[in-house]
């Protein structure tokens, strides 16, 4: 007698984990204006040099400071062709620090800096997302159990053992909180 193939039910699931991220980047720019392009990095690099001096004091570890870009371009008046001066640009990276030390981080960053002081990002992260990526795969798990016992049932067959396939990347999905 013929073996009967066997009846395949086959569901994604999705699953969120929601948490408040405890760490953060915060990626700084810095940018000075002068008649040349010596000015222009001058002044800039006094300024990063005060910036980082205040974060250090501020117990932000040398090993956490990051210089990230430096460049020195010429700047123009909107609708005149000549080069009206130069314009110099740095940015740090302030890696790896509690989410609840950034603003102090900032105050002390623009009292360094004065108007120099750009924010360009602030990242936010999880230090240990272990336990959200868990949760995430876990309701993934059981909304993918939901599906096929709803489709099991509106087919008329029973369901019997259940397989589990995750991708490569795996399908967990995490979402920051502020609260």
């Amino acid at each position: 007698m013929a073996k009967r193939p066997e009846r395949v039910v086959v569901v994604t699931g999705e699953g969120i984990a929601v948490g408040s991220p405890d760490r953060c980047d915060l990626l700084l720019g810095l940018q000075t204006r002068a008649e040349t392009p010596g000015a222009a990095l001058e002044a800039v690099t006094a300024a990063a040099t005060a910036v980082l001096a205040a974060v250090k004091k501020a117990g932000v570890p040398e090993s956490d400071l990051h210089t990230s870009g430096l460049a020195v371009h010429e700047w123009q008046k909107p609708g005149q062709p000549d080069t009206a001066g130069y314009v110099a640009d740095y940015a740090l990276t302030v890696a790896d620090r509690p989410v609840d030390s950034a603003g102090q981080i900032l105050t002390v960053a623009t009292g360094a800096s004065g108007d120099a002081l750009r924010v360009n990002s602030l990242r936010l992260r999880f230090s240990e997302p272990g336990a959200l990526h868990r949760e995430a795969r876990r309701r993934a798990v059981d909304d993918a159990r939901n599906r096929a016992e709803d489709l099991a049932m509106a087919g008329g067959i029973r369901l019997g053992t259940i397989g589990v396939r995750l991708p490569q990347s795996d399908a967990s999905r995490l979402l920051s909180s502020t609260r």
